[in-house]
C-alpha cells in the first residue's frame, strides 16, 4: 500500500536525489523546507512518514520535530531522521525526546525501500515504547519453548515457526528485530533460509543468529557469507544466550560506523578499497572523477577521504589544497593513495594538508590499521564536539518547562534585530504573564505552581504552531519572538494562547489559570531598540485593564490600546 511521504529538505541537490530514489516506488511524496511555518502545510498534506535531516537550515531540528509531535494530527506519523551521525551521537547532540527512526547516510534506494516496507508493515496500531520482536525457527518444540522463555525474559515479543518454509513466511510478515534459525531442519535448512532472506530487499537488513548442535569453522564461514551475525551452540547455555542476543541487538542499533569517500579512477583499485572499507563496516562511495567527487562532497560530509593523485580531470594535490582552504573540512582525515617511489609528491601532499599516504601495492593489514587510526581520532573529536554542542544547547533551555530560556531569547533577539535592520522585515514580540500566580503558589503550593507553569508552556508551544520562538522570560513570565510576523498576525497568536489558557483546567482540574499578553512589532509601531520595552508596556496595560486580555502597543497614542 503506497505511503504519503513528507520530506523536509532545504538543499536542491538532495531533492533531486530523493526524487530519483523514489521514482517508480508508488509512494506519494512532497518536499517542505525546514521553516516551522511549513508544518501547517505538512499537516494539511497528512503524511504517513516525515523524513528530516538532522541538520536543518531554518531552525533546529529538535524544535521542528517538537512542533510536529505537539499536534494530534501527527500521532500516527513515523518520523525518520536521515543523518551521517550514529544513534548515540544523535541522542547526545539533539534535544529530540520523541520516538524516531534513524536512516544513516549514505543510503541506497534499496535501503530506503526496505525501511519504508518496515514502516508500512507495522501501520494500523501506534506502538509507542514498542517491545523488540524476535522470530524463532526451529524444528524442535523444546528448543522453541526454551528460547521463547529466554527472549521474553529479555523483554521481547516472540513468534515461532517449526520449519524453514514457515519461517520464511513468518519473518517476511513480521520483520522481526532479530531472528534465531536452526541450521539443520527438514525441507529447508537454516543456511538456505538465511540465503533467501539476504537476497530479498524486504528482509536483507534483518540480523540472524544461527543455532546448531555443532558449530565448526566451515559452517561459521558459510553462515557469515549468508548474512549471519552470530552462532548459538546447543545445548543452550543461558548466560551465553543472553550475551549473544544482547550483542546482536547492539550491532543492529548502531548501524553506522562511518562513511568514506574515495576518489579513484581505477576500477580494480576502487573495488579493492571498497571491499576493505566494507569489511570494516564503513559505508563507501567511489568517485572516478573530481567532478563527481565535488558533487558528492557538496551534499554529504564523509568521515574519511582517500584519493589518488593522478586523475583524468585534474590532480589530487589540487583537491588537498582545496579541502584545507575550506574550514568545513579542517579536521576531515585525508589519506593519499600513491604509486611507489613518488616521495616528492607524497611530501607535497602532506604539506598541502593530507593526513597520511599509502603506497601501492598495499596490504589489507596496512590499509585497515591506518584507516582505523584516522577514524578513531575523527570519532573522538566528533564525540567531544557533540558533547560541547549538547552542553551549549542545554544552556539555552529552561529545565522546568522545556522552552528556551532568557539567555536564548536575548541572543536570538539581537540576531533578528540585525536582520530586521538589514532586510526591513517585520519582527514582533509577545510578553505573557500568568494572572495572580502568587495566589496559586500560596494556596496550592510551589509544586502545583510548577505544574501550572509547565502546562502553560505546553499551551504556548502548541498555539504558537511553529511561527516563532517561545521562551520562559523569568518567573511566571513568558515571551514569544516572532520574526517575519506583522502585528496583526502576532495578535492572533496571542489571542490563541490566551483563549487556550482560559479554557483549560490545569493541575489535574483543580484550577483555571488565565494570562495577560502584551504585543508589539517593529517597524510597524515600535522603534527596534524599544521593541521589548513596548511589549512590556502593553502587558502592563492589559493588567491595568482587568487581566486575561491582549493589548497592542500603539506609539501614536503614547500607551497601548485594547485589541
Amino acid at each position: 500500500m503506497p505511503l504519503r511521504l513528507a520530506i523536509v529538505e532545504d538543499v536542491a541537490t538532495m531533492k533531486t536525489i530523493w526524487t530519483r530514489f523514489l521514482a517508480g516506488s508508488g509512494h506519494d511524496f512532497r518536499f517542505f523546507d525546514s521553516n516551522r511555518e511549513r508544518v501547517d502545510d505538512m499537516q494539511t498534506y497528512g503524511p504517513d512518514v516525515i523524513f528530516s535531516p538532522a541538520v536543518t537550515h531554518h531552525c533546529p531540528v529538535s524544535m521542528l520535530i517538537e512542533d510536529i509531535k505537539s499536534r494530534q494530527e501527527f500521532n500516527d506519523t513515523a518520523i525518520v531522521l536521515s543523518t551521517s551521525l550514529d544513534s548515540q551521537a544523535i541522542l547526545g547532540s539533539l534535544d529530540v525526546s520523541c520516538e524516531y527512526i534513524l536512516l544513516t547516510k549514505p543510503f541506497t534506494p534499496k535501503q530506503l525501500e526496505s525501511l519504508l516496507v518496515g514502516i508500512e508493515s507495522r501501520r494500523g496500531g501506534v506502538k509507542v515504547e514498542r517491545k523488540p520482536l524476535a522470530a524463532i525457527v526451529d524444528d524442535s518444540a523444546i528448543v522453541r519453548s526454551v528460547m521463547k522463555k529466554q527472549l521474553e525474559s529479555l523483554g521481547f515479543d516472540v513468534e515461532t515457526a517449526e520449519d524453514g518454509f514457515a519461517g520464511r513466511q513468518l519473518i517476511n510478515d513480521i520483520l522481526p528485530d532479530i531472528s534465531l534459525i536452526d541450521i539443520n531442519m527438514p525441507g529447508k535448512s537454516g543456511f538456505e533460509l538465511a540465503e533467501e532472506l539476504l537476497a530479498t530487499p524486504r528482509t536483507a537488513h534483518l540480523p540472524i543468529i544461527m543455532i546448531s548442535g555443532m558449530v565448526n569453522r566451515r559452517e561459521v564461514r558459510r553462515g557469515f557469507d549468508h548474512g549471519v551475525v552470530d552462532f548459538l551452540p546447543k545445548p543452550i547455555d543461558t548466560s551465553i544466550f543472553r550475551h549473544i542476543v544482547s550483542k546482536t541487538l547492539q550491532k543492529k542499533q548502531i548501524l553506522y560506523r562511518g562513511s568514506a569517500l574515495v576518489l579513484e579512477d581505477s576500477p580494480m583499485i576502487s573495488k579493492v578499497i571498497a571491499r576493505m572499507f566494507n569489511d570494516m563496516d564503513v559505508a563507501v562511495n567511489i568517485c572516478p572523477s573530481i567532478a563527481e567527487f565535488r558533487a558528492h562532497l557538496s551534499i554529504s560530509l564523509p568521515d574519511i577521504i582517500t584519493l589518488d593523485l593522478s586523475l583524468p580531470d585534474g590532480s589530487g594535490l589540487d583537491i588537498c589544497r582545496e579541502l584545507r582552504r575550506n574550514r568545513l573540512y579542517d579536521l576531515l582525515p585525508v589519506v593519499v593513495i600513491t604509486g611507489g617511489g613518488e616521495k616528492e609528491i607524497m611530501l607535497e601532499s602532506l604539506r598541502l594538508g593530507a593526513n597520511d599516504f599509502i603506497e601501492k601495492p598495499f596490504t589489507r593489514e596496512e590499509f585497515t590499521a591506518r584507516i582505523n587510526n584516522h577514524l578513531k581520532n575523527k570519532h573522538l573529536h566528533d564525540e567531544i564536539t557533540l558533547k560541547n554542542r549538547a552542553l551549549q544547547e542545554l544552556a539555552y533551555y529552561d529545565s522546568l518547562t522545556g522552552l528556551f530560556n532568557r539567555r536564548y531569547f536575548d541572543d536570538q533577539l539581537e540576531k533578528f534585530m540585525q536582520e530586521t535592520r538589514l532586510h526591513k522585515r517585520d519582527l514582533s514580540v509577545l510578553i505573557i504573564d500568568l494572572d495572580h500566580f502568587k495566589m496559586v503558589n500560596d494556596e496550592f503550593g510551589h509544586q502545583t505552581g510548577d505544574t501550572v507553569l509547565k502546562e502553560v508552556a505546553s499551551i504556548i508551544m502548541k498555539q504558537n504552531r511553529g511561527a516563532g520562538y517561545p521562551c520562559r522570560y523569568g518567573g511566571e513570565e513568558f515571551c514569544v519572538l516572532l520574526p517575519d510576523c506583522p502585528m496583526s498576525r502576532a495578535g492572533h497568536i496571542a489571542e490563541r494562547i490566551r483563549m487556550a489558557c482560559e479554557s483549560v483546567k490545569m493541575a489535574d482540574g483543580r484550577l483555571r489559570q488565565t494570562v495577560s499578553v502584551g504585543v508589539s512589532s517593529t517597524p510597524e509601531v515600535s522603534i527596534i531598540e524599544e521593541l521589548v520595552a513596548d511589549a512590556d508596556l502593553a502587558l502592563y496595560k492589559a493588567k491595568e485593564n482587568g487581566r486575561n486580555r491582549t493589548e497592542f502597543f500603539v506609539r501614536c497614542k503614547g500607551y497601548p490600546s485594547e485589541v
